[in-house]
């Protein structure tokens, strides 16, 4: 499945918002932080033929 992640909000597959979940997007990783004070960083991969 693919969320989105847009102005600090999550978004389901159907653009509806994940209620209780903000996160921040950084360079290379994003953050999600839900409730009682849960946080996992996920970090984002370069696929090849992007651009820098």
């Amino acid at each position: 499945m693919t969320y989105l992640v847009q102005n600090g909000k999550i978004f389901d597959p159907k653009r509806k918002p994940v209620e209780g979940y903000q996160c921040v997007v950084k360079e290379k990783s994003v953050v999600v932080m839900g409730p009682g004070k849960q946080e996992s960083e996920l970090l984002l991969i370069k696929e090849k033929g992007t651009a820098p």
